[in-house]
C-alpha cells in the first residue's frame, strides 16, 4: 500500500482495514509525530513484511517511535527502505538499535543518505554479525567521496562526480567484513541512476535512455522516408 501526502491521516487511512498489512510504502508522505506514533503503536504494523519509510528523517526527529515501530515488526520484516532520511553519522546509535530485533531482515536500502565510510564499516560490522538472513544492501556512496561542499539530497549534476577509487576501496572493505565471518553471498550495491555497469561505463538506465534514443530515431527516419515516397507519388499522378 503505498501514499502520497497524508501528513495527519495515517489512522484514518489504517483504521478500517481488517486483513494484516504486509507491505507499506510511506515514502516523502510528510509524516508528523502523530503519524509515526499511530503507525509504532498499530496493530497493522505487526505482520509488515516490507517497509518503506524514505524521506523521512525518522533518527533525527522520530527516533523513539522509530525503534517502536521496528521493534513491532521485527517477527516478520524482510525489507526496509530508508532512502533519503538524512541518516548521517550521529544516528547510527539509533539506527543499529532500531535494527537489532530484525534478525530476519533481508533486504536493506539506504541511498541518499550522508554516510562516511566509518560509518558504513560499523553498520555493516552490525549487518555481519547479528543479520543471518541478510541478502542484499543497497549502500550510498561515502560521504566522504564526494568533494566537501556538496549539499545532500544530491543533485544529478553532481551524483556521479565522486573519487571512483575511494569507492572502491571502501567498498572492498565492506565486502572484506561480509566475508570475514562467511557472509560473501550478500550482495552489496550502489545503484544510483541505475544498475552500474562497468563494462559499458554507464547505468542501465542511461543505457535504455540512450537504446530509446536511437530507436526514435529509426523510427524517425523511416517516416520521413514514407512521407517522401508518398510525395512522390501525389506528384506523380498529379502530373
Amino acid at each position: 500500500m503505498g501514499f502520497s501526502t497524508l501528513t495527519g491521516h495515517l489512522r484514518r487511512l489504517l483504521s478500517p482495514l481488517t486483513t494484516p498489512l504486509q507491505c507499506l510504502e510511506l515514502a516523502n508522505c510528510n509524516l508528523n509525530r502523530v503519524d509515526m506514533a499511530y503507525l509504532a503503536n498499530s496493530l497493522h504494523s505487526e505482520n509488515l513484511v516490507s517497509l518503506d519509510i524514505s524521506g523521512h528523517n525518522v533518527c533525527g526527529l522520530f527516533p523513539t517511535t522509530f525503534i517502536k515501530l521496528l521493534q513491532r515488526c521485527a517477527a516478520t520484516l524482510h525489507s526496509l527502505t530508508l532512502e533519503d532520511c538524512d541518516l548521517e553519522d550521529e544516528h547510527m546509535d539509533i539506527l543499529t538499535q532500531a535494527l537489532a530485533p530484525c534478525r530476519g531482515l533481508e533486504e536493506l536500502k539506504i541511498l541518499g543518505n550522508p554516510l562516511t565510510a566509518t560509518a558504513l564499516r560499523r553498520l555493516f560490522s552490525t549487518l555481519a554479525a547479528g543479520f543471518p538472513a541478510m541478502r542484499y544492501v543497497e549502500l550510498p556512496v561515502p560521504r566522504d567521496c564526494y568533494p566537501e561542499d556538496v549539499t545532500y539530497p544530491l543533485d544529478e549534476t553532481v551524483l556521479l562526480q565522486y573519487d571512483r577509487e575511494m569507492f572502491q576501496v571502501v567498498r572492498g572493505q565492506l565486502m572484506g567484513i561480509l566475508q570475514g565471518v562467511g557472509r560473501g553471498n550478500v550482495e552489496v550495491v550502489t545503484p544510483l541512476l541505475g544498475a552500474y555497469d562497468a563494462d559499458i561505463n554507464e547505468t542501465s538506465n542511461e543505457l535504455g535512455v540512450s537504446m530509446v534514443k536511437s530507436f526514435n530515431s529509426i523510427i524517425g527516419n523511416f517516416i520521413d522516408t514514407i512521407k517522401i515516397v508518398d510525395n512522390r507519388r501525389s506528384n506523380k499522378e498529379v502530373d
